[in-house]
């Protein structure tokens, strides 16, 4: 993904690409722009589905964005 795409922005901590969607519950979520299909199921990977949800775990499959705060490779 292009740093200059005009749906993203730079992560403030570790500069990648980030997008935000909205979720169910108002807010927006920081997200990696790459659409996520998963290949294998995961209990630890969340995803931000097309209506919103916020999902903790995949299933071989299931399609959404990865949270960021999951990939963000700053310092914690």
């Amino acid at each position: 993904m292009n740093h200059a795409d005009p749906h993203t922005i730079p992560c403030r901590n570790c500069g990648e690409p980030i997008m935000f969607i909205p979720i169910k519950s108002g807010k927006n979520m920081p997200c990696d722009p790459k659409l996520f299909i998963a290949k294998e199921s995961d209990d630890e990977i969340r995803i931000v589905l097309s209506d919103g949800t916020v999902q903790t775990g995949v299933q071989q499959g299931d399609v959404g964005h990865i949270v960021h705060w999951d990939t963000c490779t700053a310092p914690k």
